[in-house]
């Protein structure tokens, strides 16, 4: 029985890189273990796995659609708050549904951006690429999908990031995720003021124009340059019918608060 244990954590050790996350994080090999054992828990810990944020923060979901990353930020990283902002309808639905009891969680129904505001959010087939900027989908910007036209339009409150943290007593963030199609340089912008206070952003980043007038990753990059944040990874590229690498993950670490951690 004893062997039989030893093979398995050695084939753990080799092979699953849950257990290799959770051992790196500090966690002991029975804990490591039992992460590779559970699907969720294991799926979790591979899809954050690039992210250094600490455990039992506070984390802003912004442009949380159905709940994905809420639901695995919640397992790996235990958080004390994470806030949840999703401004289309039908995908807020079902995440007030599935969280709305979990006193954890805080559920903001609005988009976000430089300036409060209304907007007209343009609503794509594929909702998750839903967006305030129209699509292109054309040329060398054609996604591999075949619904990514636009279906309706829906009028949204936007607010500032600031505002929601000084309205919801948000006085720092130890993760903030941000996937707005496009628009992520409007929601920074409506952040200057957390930005200060917040350790680590994971948001998605463009190689090329996906939507009219949509940021790009090289305007990206300097405005984090700009204010103290250094790029610590990119993952989870997304490819064109081209093969073109349209998108990806960007991960970005203050280096205030890096340093301190040095």
């Amino acid at each position: 029985m004893h062997d039989m244990i030893r093979k398995f954590i050695k084939k753990c050790k080799e092979i699953d890189d849950a257990y290799v996350i959770a051992r790196e994080t500090g966690l002991t090999i029975r804990s490591s273990l039992r992460i590779s054992l559970n699907s969720n828990t294991r799926k979790a810990y591979i899809y954050l796995r690039n992210i250094p944020c600490k455990r039992n923060g506070i984390i802003v979901d912004a442009g949380a659609s159905r709940g994905k990353f809420t639901k695995n930020a919640i397992i790996r990283f235990t958080p004390e708050r994470i806030i949840c902002i999703e401004p289309l309808p039908i995908p807020f639905k079902e995440i007030f549904a599935e969280f709305h009891n979990d006193e954890k969680v805080e559920l903001i129904n609005c988009a976000l951006g430089a300036t409060d505001t209304t907007s007209t959010l343009k609503v794509i087939g594929h909702d998750e690429a839903s967006s305030i900027l129209p699509i292109k989908n054309i040329g060398i910007t054609k996604f591999r999908r075949d619904d990514l036209v636009q279906v309706d339009e829906v009028e949204v409150e936007v607010k500032t990031l600031d505002k929601i943290a000084a309205d919801h007593n948000i006085e720092g963030i130890d993760l903030l995720k941000i996937d707005v199609q496009g628009y992520e340089l409007e929601v920074l912008k409506g952040a200057a003021e957390i930005l200060s206070t917040t350790k680590c952003i994971k948001l998605e980043v463009s190689f090329y124009e996906l939507y009219e007038k949509g940021v790009l990753f090289d305007e990206i990059h300097e405005f984090f340059k700009t204010n103290n944040f250094y790029l610590y990874c990119l993952e989870e590229y997304l490819r064109g019918d081209n093969n073109f690498i349209l998108q990806c993950d960007a991960i970005y670490l203050n280096a205030d608060y890096q340093n301190k951690n040095n």
